[in-house]
């Protein structure tokens, strides 16, 4: 009975983060799509001029509050000299926005049509990074900057065989994979051509890193962060900062 405890112990928790994890996915299918889609900004609003609009967009069970609760207003004020005059907008953008077809159009009839004519940078957590490429690729004349945090970009499976078969010649199988691999063929574009500028953050224990690495071996023009760390919120926290503040050096801006 001694031996038999530890794994009965085992297979009991195991079964409570299943159990966990499918009530989350769940609670995040069902729930509502409104209007306007739910969003948290800042800074307030002031009569300075705008020179930039951030859009964030959160994982697949976060909404749009997180960015707030893990720190990111914090740290565009760490780097206030270089973020005056930008406007942060975090949307609760979840997978039934997706699902219903209304992305990426609300965000533009809500967020982008609100702050026209000055150039966007969109920021993507996990899930939140397919819906920053999926983006990005349909308003490509606003998007000039992509930051993403340990993007979902698909199955591993899949992207070998997008790098067998080529991108041009791959056949999706359904809606998802044809998303996805629209947003592959985004992706090795701007590595072409510089635009829009891409930067990927990532856990070195990530456990979407094999895919991102597959990624960089077909666009090294791409940049790859990497640092300590897994599928974490305090890892994209600490990882975002440290862009920001060498944004800042190079832009030769002080903090």
């Amino acid at each position: 009975m001694k031996n038999r405890a530890p794994f009965g112990v085992a297979r009991c928790f195991s079964c409570v983060v299943v159990l966990v994890w499918l009530l989350l996915t769940c609670a995040c299918l069902r729930r509502p799509l409104e209007t306007p889609i739910p969003r948290d900004s800042w800074p307030p609003p002031s009569d300075e001029d705008l020179a930039r609009l951030v859009v964030l967009l959160p994982g697949y069970i976060d909404d749009e509050t997180l960015f707030r609760t893990h720190g990111f207003p914090v740290i565009a004020a760490g780097q206030s000299e270089m973020t005056r005059g930008w406007q942060w907008v975090a949307l609760d953008a979840h997978v039934g926005y997706y699902q219903a077809g209304q992305m990426p159009g609300r965000v533009q009839s809500e967020v982008l049509a609100e702050f026209p004519d000055v150039p966007v940078t969109v920021v993507g957590a996990s899930f939140g990074g397919f819906g920053a490429l999926f983006l990005a690729r349909h308003v490509p004349e606003r998007v000039d900057e992509v930051v993403l945090l340990a993007p979902y970009l698909g199955r591993r499976a899949l992207l070998k065989r997008l790098i067998d078969e080529g991108p041009a010649g791959y056949q999706p199988k359904n809606r998802r994979e044809a998303e996805l691999v629209a947003n592959w063929r985004f992706l090795l574009e701007a590595a072409r051509q510089g635009r829009p500028k891409v930067t990927i953050l990532v856990g070195e224990r990530d456990r979407l890193l094999p895919a991102i690495e597959l990624l960089r071996s077909r666009a090294p023009s791409i940049k790859v962060e990497t640092a300590p760390g897994g599928h974490k919120w305090r890892v994209w926290r600490a990882m975002f900062a440290d862009y920001l503040s060498r944004r800042a050096e190079e832009s030769g801006v002080a903090p």
